[in-house]
């Protein structure tokens, strides 16, 4: 792996020539990111470090969040602020490049997807519309970020195109990114990035850090600060929490199903297609609590005719339900790998007739079920653990199970990156 830093010590400190007031700001337009990001931010203060934040117009949720921490935040303008309009209007020239026609048709035909189906004739309508949303955002950042004094910026997002417009805005800047979940290969997002570090979990983000040309030297894994919270899960504890608070019957194997949004790319039929299979399967396995975790995101599934042993979950903190249960399957939601990490077994399910949009290392023996028949068998084997990841393996794979001070370690890093002259 060349120079790559992989910080796993238990106990780290800032050398005392860090404790010196100095001013950060993160971009965070989605409220998981500021989730995740915000551990760190406390570690950061505590070592006289500020970070500010960037958010977008109206997200109340991430706004709420930052407040509640005592961190400042900007908004950014409003999608119909004239400002953003009048430079969309003149073609958002350092983004055309990235979002024309013909990229929007070259990704289609990576997806490699036969858009002639029902199941995909919308795809590049629902694309192209959400590229236009993905310009709106940014030009509405961008407009944000020529106001805002940075000398160190950090984007906590997956939108690469953020790395232009920091190059214009501040081009003195130094940029960093922090990664906290995996980018599949499906789109093929692979934008270059040009930082200074990017911080992220664990191997799995490599991929996708060295498709943006990030050699290896700059790239540092601290773990996940999300998953802090979960180092002294026990099972026992959050299954008995989750009992008070449901109506499952704990004498029976718990099977968590996490649901996903649509997207361009996965569209409302494809989602509809996972969630029938489950709700087969569960029909026949009236003896098994399952458990279909809707998305936070713009997500909902409609109650109606389910069976008496299907429950709808949508407001229980997920890492706690993860651990609680006996089995979980999902699509290529980050709750993969928080089941992998928290040691519930995981069947990935497509029963879409789409590709497999995250493909797991072989070594974690994590089976894909096609349908509803295939998703029982491999339910079965889960149940029955006969398919574990070895702790090497896992190890290998995703980095060190978490141990509570992935945010602490991040922190230190980014303070040492930090002290050093531009």
């Amino acid at each position: 792996m060349g120079n790559l830093r992989r910080l796993t010590s238990g106990t780290l400190r800032p050398p005392p020539d860090l404790l010196k007031p100095r001013e950060f700001l993160a971009i965070c337009l989605q409220i998981n990111a500021a989730q995740a990001f915000v551990p760190v931010a406390k570690e950061l203060r505590t070592m006289g470090i500020e970070t500010s934040f960037l958010l977008e117009t109206g997200d109340l949720e991430t706004e709420a969040l930052i407040q509640k921490h005592g961190f400042d935040y900007y908004p950014t303008l409003p999608l119909r602020h004239p400002s953003v309009i009048a430079r969309v209007a003149a073609g958002s020239l350092r983004l055309r490049a990235l979002w024309t026609r013909a990229s929007v048709e070259r990704l289609q035909a990576r997806i490699g997807l036969d858009t002639s189906t029902r199941m995909t004739a919308t795809l590049k309508k629902q694309i192209r519309k959400s590229v236009l949303a993905g310009i709106l955002r940014s030009e509405a950042a961008f407009c944000a970020l020529r106001t805002l004094p940075a000398h160190n910026v950090l984007f906590i997002t997956r939108r690469a195109l953020f790395n232009t417009l920091l190059k214009e805005t501040h081009p003195s800047a130094r940029r960093f990114f922090f990664l906290q979940g995996i980018v599949p290969d499906v789109p093929p997002i692979r934008t270059p990035l040009d930082v200074y570090r990017a911080f992220a979990g664990g191997p799995i983000d490599l991929p996708y850090l060295r498709r943006c040309g990030i050699p290896d030297e700059k790239i540092i894994l601290s773990g996940y600060p999300a998953y802090d919270s979960s180092a002294n899960f026990v099972k026992s504890a959050c299954r008995a929490a989750y009992s008070r608070v449901s109506t499952l019957r704990s004498d029976r194997p718990w099977v968590l199903f996490t649901s996903q949004y649509s997207t361009p790319v996965f569209s409302n039929a494809a989602r509809m297609a996972n969630l029938r299979a489950v709700i087969s399967l569960a029909s026949r396995w009236p003896d098994v609590e399952f458990i279909i975790k809707v998305h936070p995101r713009r997500e909902s599934v409609q109650p109606d005719e389910l069976p008496a042993n299907v429950y709808i979950e949508a407001a229980y903190p997920v890492l706690e339900l993860i651990r609680a249960c006996d089995a979980m399957t999902t699509f290529w939601s980050t709750t993969a790998i928080e089941g992998l990490l928290l040691g519930t077994p995981l069947v990935q399910l497509n029963a879409t007739g789409l590709p497999d949009f995250l493909l797991l290392p072989a070594g974690l023996h994590v089976p894909v079920a096609r349908n509803s028949s295939e998703l029982g068998e491999q339910l079965n084997s889960a149940l029955a653990r006969d398919l574990r990841p070895s702790p090497r393996d896992l190890t290998e794979s995703l980095g060190p199970p978490p141990d509570g001070l992935a945010a602490h370690r991040t922190a230190v890093a980014l303070a040492e990156v930090l002290r050093r002259p531009l």
